[in-house]
């Protein structure tokens, strides 16, 4: 992921998204931009057993496994990303774009360029072009209420990726809305998470972090962790910091930098997003203050890959998100035909300098053939 990328998106998600971009990120638990005290209460968390967390993780299929029926015809699918600047959006969309090749069908790809406005005008498009269905990525359905429903009005299926971090897919769709949102399990990938923060720490763990309340996935992630991270008597959450994707850019590094000078004691950094970690790392290591704290994020950014590999990064939740662009279009096949909607349970892994690390250059897939899962399904292959 290109750090210039990150700044044009800043850059046109400002004055766009429900935080303001004017002034400095608040210290919060992601809700109401209340501070959140350090606290250490809760459980001993020292029955977290450390070799457990740290270990290879051997993916393997866990999707569906009943059949759908592909309807006939070529179909013109509209697929919606927040923003082709960011790898984690740009990933499930490749895999969704491979889908659509195998049943025969075409794909349109609409940059959300990380703006709610060019969201809707993205929608209104799919809608003037007649599509079939519609997918995105990572866009919160209130920003889009009255697209989605116009959407539906023209009987266009539209599924959401990535946005609610629930795995659960209710077997029908709802009246309003996404008729699906495919997510991978969030608050199992926090719990992951806070759990390699206590154990590489040693169970002294003084917790920053940073959470973006934009992101359903994202706060259920940062929730997750940090209840883990204080079920640890000898831990400490020193605060949790509202964020939004305006201030990756300048004001989340500054601030990081800032809050860990002031406040020694503070040793792990735990981000909602790889991109955030991004520019915190130039950040601290400019300020002399990366050898002394570790970070942490989620998605598996081949970019922050190679942070942990020179270990500037600790460890990021990794999911493969092509597999998950393919899961999309399966919940869609599904909507289209009235076929019940079913759980995808799209995987994840711990990635640390030692553990699951994929080969240079190249993000994590979990080395499972789902593309062709998903096409014995569809009645593509035997």
């Amino acid at each position: 992921m290109k750090r210039t990328s990150w700044a044009a998106l800043a850059v046109a998600a400002c004055g766009l998204v429900a935080t303001a971009c004017g002034g400095s990120a608040s210290p919060s638990s992601g809700q109401g931009g209340q501070s959140t005290p350090a606290s250490t209460a809760g459980a001993d968390a020292s029955s977290v057993n450390c070799s457990q967390v740290e270990k290879s993780t051997t993916l393997t299929w866990n999707g569906p496994t009943a059949s759908v029926k592909p309807p006939s015809g070529q179909k013109l699918v509209v697929l919606i990303p927040t923003s082709l600047a960011a790898e984690a959006a740009v990933r499930p969309v490749n895999g969704m774009k491979a889908a659509l090749k195998a049943l025969g069908w075409k794909s349109l790809v609409l940059d959300g360029k990380g703006t709610p406005s060019v969201y809707n005008q993205d929608i209104q498009q799919a809608i003037n072009l007649h599509a079939a269905a519609i997918i995105t990525d990572g866009v919160d359905p209130s920003l889009v209420t009255n697209s989605l429903a116009q959407a539906r009005s023209h009987h266009i299926i539209v599924i959401s990726d990535a946005e609610t971090g629930d795995p659960n897919v209710a077997p029908a769709p709802p009246a309003t809305g996404y008729y699906a949102d495919v997510s991978p399990d969030e608050a199992a990938m926090g719990k992951l998470m806070g759990e390699e923060i206590i154990c590489s720490a040693n169970h002294k763990a003084d917790l920053l972090a940073f959470n973006d309340a934009e992101y359903a996935s994202v706060v259920k992630f940062i929730n997750a962790a940090v209840t883990e991270v204080r079920s640890c008597s000898g831990c400490t959450v020193n605060n949790v910091v509202a964020t939004n994707v305006t201030q990756i850019t300048s004001q989340i590094p500054g601030e990081t930098v800032n809050d860990v000078r002031t406040t020694p004691a503070i040793n792990s950094i735990l981000s909602g997003y790889d991109p955030v970690a991004v520019f915190q790392i130039p950040a601290l290591k400019a300020a002399n203050l990366l050898t002394k704290v570790k970070l942490y994020s989620e998605y598996g950014d081949v970019e922050n890959l190679q942070f942990i590999r020179g270990g500037q990064q600790e460890a990021t939740i990794a999911v493969p998100y092509e597999w998950s662009g393919w899961a999309a279009v399966d919940e869609m096949l599904r909507a289209m035909t009235g076929k019940p909607l079913v759980d995808e349970n799209i995987p994840f892994a711990l990635i640390t300098r030692t553990v699951n690390m994929p080969p240079a250059g190249q993000p994590f897939t979990g080395g499972v053939d789902y593309a062709g899962q998903y096409s014995k399904l569809w009645g593509l292959s035997g």
